[in-house]
């Protein structure tokens, strides 16, 4: 009994470390992050700090503020980031080739599909704590605006960016950062999302947008070592 439990542990380990060779570490760490706030949120040991959060932010809203707010939620509301999504596709079919193209447009699909899933099994309620004054969905956990906003526009600069030098390149960088951050700071002061969403959207679309980096890169230099 005792051989055949320490082989059942041999094999799972081995399983486990086989496992974990295929997974770039950039999407170990963000998932693993993701699943330590979905866990800290189930259990509600987040909630408090997450009310505080939003009273403290409804108190520093100001229309300039709430202006702001509204214009970067609008980059990731639906039809928007739809259509810039898909454009963004076309751009990068003409300018950087087959694969990023078709990376950015699985890594949308994949995107949308988790994310509809994952606010299906979690089904936290939207927070009403603040005046909400933004558009708001069903269940609020993660956010999609801030997971999509990482996916599309996260990826597509960095895919960009690898195909620049200089202070282009940098700036792709920065913009890539700044709009999903943007993102979530939006949905959290226009009262729509506990900051602890926005947090495990960004986690979420940061390990698609890692996943679907390291298949178009993969592919990329399969198909250059295969002309060598």
């Amino acid at each position: 009994m005792r051989r055949e439990t320490r082989e059942v542990r041999r094999l799972t380990s081995i399983t486990f470390h086989a496992v974990l060779k295929h997974i770039p570490a950039p999407v170990f760490g963000t998932l693993s992050l993701f699943v330590g706030l979905s866990i800290l949120m189930v259990s509600g040991v987040v909630l408090p700090l997450d009310q505080g959060v939003l009273r403290w932010v409804g108190d520093l809203r100001s229309p300039a503020v709430i202006d702001a707010a509204l214009l970067a939620s609008f980059l990731a509301d639906g039809t928007t980031i739809v259509i810039i999504g898909l454009g963004i596709c076309a751009w990068l079919w003409v300018r950087t080739g087959r694969r990023p193209a078709l990376a950015l447009l699985f890594a949308g699909l994949t995107g949308e599909l988790i994310y509809i899933a994952a606010k299906a099994s979690f089904g936290r309620p939207r927070p009403d704590v603040i005046e909400k004054l933004g558009s708001a969905g069903w269940h609020a956990y993660p956010s999609g605006h801030t997971m999509l906003a990482m996916i599309i526009y996260g990826l597509a600069l960095t895919l960009l960016a690898a195909t620049t030098r200089g202070v282009t390149r940098w700036m792709l960088l920065a913009l890539a950062v700044l709009i999903p951050l943007s993102v979530a700071a939006s949905r959290v002061i226009l009262g729509v999302h506990y900051p602890s969403d926005v947090l495990a959207g960004l986690a979420l679309g940061a390990a698609l947008l890692f996943w679907w980096r390291e298949w178009s890169s993969s592919c990329a230099s399969s198909r250059s070592a295969s002309t060598t």
